[in-house]
């Protein structure tokens, strides 16, 4: 898609008229309106690197507690988030194992596994105690 100029400033992109509620918020569209919202300053830079970098600047840095530790920490923690853990519970929940049931007795959670379970506790407190900021439990 090309763009319009005008006196060597690039003025909006039209995005395609359609009664369809579906078609406005399809990519298309709603790339459009992304577009002819960003300020004139960052449409008409000269490089891509150089609008890669305006864009780049105003992303927020993600919060020290979901980008604390390494990379496999970060997806465990994830994964015990999203409830999609190899936690017995989790597998239980999508039928690959037959019982939620941990080696102690208990059902299992995520809060069974980081907090309760008594099989766990030195690592438990260990984890807890290296955390850059206190838990809210």
């Amino acid at each position: 898609m090309s763009h319009k100029l005008l006196s060597n400033e690039i003025i909006n992109i039209i995005p395609p008229i359609t009664a369809r509620t579906q078609i406005k918020h399809s990519f298309l569209p709603a790339t459009i309106r992304i577009w002819n919202d960003l300020p004139l300053s960052v449409r008409s830079l000269p490089s891509l690197t150089s609008f890669k970098q305006s864009l780049n600047s105003k992303i927020s840095k993600p919060r020290t507690i979901f980008s604390f530790g390494s990379r496999r920490a970060q997806i465990l923690h994830t994964r015990l988030r999203l409830g999609c853990s190899s936690l017995n519970f989790d597998l239980h929940r999508r039928s690959i194992v037959d019982s939620p049931l941990c080696s102690c007795g208990s059902v299992e959670t995520v809060d069974h596994f980081l907090l309760h379970c008594p099989l766990l506790a030195d690592i438990s407190v260990r984890f807890l105690s290296d955390m850059p900021c206190p838990p809210i439990l």
